[in-house]
């Protein structure tokens, strides 16, 4: 795991309405975490964003199978964001600009080396009530945000490194 993403924390907790806004496709990944070594396999991590009243917040998924199976996650994503089954040939760019439901849980953590910082994840996906699409946020405005979060330099003594 050389390459690290940092983004900060989301602004706000809870139930969101997410867009999509870009993926990171990874071809051969192993989970560091899994209790048994399992062969490496594709993966997808999905990058969202929203726009809350505390401010934009972007967040990443961890790594999802990339497979087009019945019982793998990423189809049912695929179903919840766009509204289509996800069949041979469909893509992860696909769900660019769609909107998901999402919970955001910020968690505080303390780095090895006794630095706070705070985590943010997501999960807990659903699709987004027709009533609540309007509070997907356009693509146009996060992309550009996205961009410069991956594109900035971090110094490990920057303060904002959980390390």
């Amino acid at each position: 795991m050389n390459d690290f993403v940092f983004l900060p924390a989301f602004p706000v907790d809870g139930a969101q309405v997410l867009t999509v806004i870009s993926h990171n496709y990874i071809p051969e990944y192993k989970n560091p975490f899994a209790e048994e070594e399992k062969p490496a396999c594709p993966a997808v991590e999905f990058y969202l964003g929203a726009d809350t009243e505390a401010g934009i917040g972007l967040i990443k998924t961890f790594p999802i199978t990339y497979s087009l199976h019945e019982k793998a996650t990423y189809p049912k994503l695929y179903k919840m964001a766009t509204g289509k089954e996800c069949v041979a040939g469909s893509s992860p760019d696909d769900m660019n600009g769609h909107g998901l439901t999402g919970t955001i849980t910020n968690v505080a953590k303390t780095s090895k080396k006794g630095k706070a910082y705070t985590a943010s994840k997501v999960g807990e996906f659903a699709a987004v009530h027709p009533k609540l699409k309007g509070e997907i946020a356009p693509l146009a405005k996060l992309k550009p945000l996205l961009a410069a979060a991956l594109t900035a330099k971090v110094e490990k003594d920057d303060g904002n490194v959980p390390y």
